[in-house]
């Protein structure tokens, strides 16, 4: 006995948009993992799933800081500020400049501290983004 399978050309297309849809999201998740907070990573991925493909092909061109560079950065050359202006901190970056970085407290504290810095500093701009393009 053979059994008869009647395939409908717009379903598979479907399938294949949906499978292709979690392939790129799949793709920024990896990309861009270590440049947000876990929680941050479940909130980008679930707009992910209800974007249009203008809106990805735009997320796209959007360049995220990676907090390890900026931990090195900082370590390097944190006391004269470098580290908060590559976060567009304007305010801190120039007081760390004037002060030395408090006499280098300030410097070796934002070891520790400026990558998760550098985490709210993406998902800020992630939201300013998503404000004009979804």
């Amino acid at each position: 006995m053979y059994a008869i399978c009647v395939v409908n050309n717009s379903n598979i297309y479907k399938l294949i948009s949906i499978v292709m849809e979690k392939q790129k999201i799949d793709m920024f998740v990896a990309a861009n993992k270590g440049k947000f907070a876990p929680e941050q990573i479940l909130m980008i991925k679930h707009d992910l799933e209800n974007m249009s493909d203008d809106s990805y092909a735009s997320l796209q061109d959007v360049s995220f800081k990676n907090p390890s560079v900026v931990l090195i950065v900082s370590v390097l050359f944190g006391y004269i500020g470098l580290d908060r202006l590559v976060l567009h901190q304007w305010g801190k970056g120039i007081l760390k400049l004037i002060t030395l970085g408090f006499v280098s407290l300030w410097w070796i504290i934002d070891w520790f501290v400026i990558m998760k810095s550098t985490r709210k500093y993406n998902f800020s701009k992630y939201i300013k983004w998503k404000a004009y393009n979804v």
